[in-house]
């Protein structure tokens, strides 16, 4: 009598699993979707693995330098074999991940002032090339038969959440990072700020002195009294003394913080008074919408 093989059950999930996996092993070495600059290298240690397809972001706007030093920095004897894919080699230091014996194979557009180095390697058999492709051709294939495992790109600015602000020039990063998102493959972006709720939170320590608790104290309660005693002066209508009131005790906007930080222009004292002010916002505006409700009534 013959006896039926059992069948496996195909895993249809196993790319998902394998990120959960990778990102879980992380642990302290990761704020929620924050990594520490100083934590780079074990981070790509824990999110990298041998063999892996990765895809380093390299164009004639920007260059992901630091995710590219960092991985040269990253023990051979833990992560080596990767397969590069890299649209523009523009760095020394993208091949130098060849030279240490990290990366193994590369698939690239453009080479530029590099190109002597990679025949250099190639002659001694520490570079293998997989293709040399026109952009379109490297971006359509990494939908299809080169979807990375890793994204490494660059960015301007991000928030916690991850969403990323990549700068004046996007260029091939929408391509490289939903190729690898679209298949379950961990995107790594280096920004230069996070953003949150319009302060620019930068590698500066936030201070908080006499300055800051003097600007946000006069912008949520002095300017409105302010604003108030010229409406009575003028004789302004209930309602529009109400709405100039309300609107006034907004809390301080962040354009000028976000404007100065895009052209080099920082700060501290502008960004503590935001921060402040916004806090303080949560007490002031019930105080005024209390102090004012009588002229709704008086309309």
């Amino acid at each position: 009598m013959e006896t039926c093989k059992e069948q496996e059950t195909p895993t249809w999930n196993r790319r998902r699993n394998e990120k959960r996996r990778r990102i879980e092993k992380l642990g302290a070495l990761a704020n929620d979707k924050i990594i520490p600059a100083d934590r780079i290298i074990d981070a790509l240690q824990t999110l990298i693995a041998s063999g892996d397809r990765v895809v380093l972001e390299g164009n004639n706007q920007k260059q992901a330098d630091f995710l590219a030093r960092s991985l040269v920095k990253t023990d051979p004897s833990r992560l080596h074999d990767l397969h590069m894919i890299m649209p523009s080699v523009g760095l020394p230091e993208y091949l130098d991940l060849f030279e240490r014996g990290i990366a193994r194979k590369l698939d690239f557009s453009f080479s530029g002032p590099q190109s002597l180095r990679i025949s250099q390697l190639l002659e001694d058999g520490a570079l293998e090339i997989g293709a040399i492709h026109t952009y379109i051709e490297l971006y359509s294939r990494l939908f299809v038969d080169l979807t990375p495992n890793v994204a490494l790109v660059a960015g301007y600015s991000a928030d916690r959440k991850g969403n990323l602000y990549t700068g004046p020039s996007t260029e091939d990063t929408p391509a490289i990072v939903e190729a690898t998102a679209f298949r379950n493959g961990i995107v790594i972006a280096q920004v230069n700020e996070l953003v949150l709720t319009g302060v620019i939170l930068s590698a500066r320590k936030l201070k908080i002195n006499g300055m800051v608790i003097f600007s946000a104290i006069f912008k949520n309660i002095v300017q409105p009294f302010i604003a108030w005693g010229i409406a009575l002066v003028l004789g302004l209508d209930p309602l529009v003394t109400l709405a100039s009131v309300l609107l006034i005790s907004l809390s301080a906007g962040f354009f000028g913080v976000v404007f100065g930080n895009r052209y080099g222009v920082q700060s501290p004292d502008a960004e503590g008074a935001l921060l402040v002010s916004t806090a303080g916002f949560i007490v002031t505006a019930p105080l005024f919408i209390v102090l004012t409700s009588h002229l709704l009534h008086g309309a």
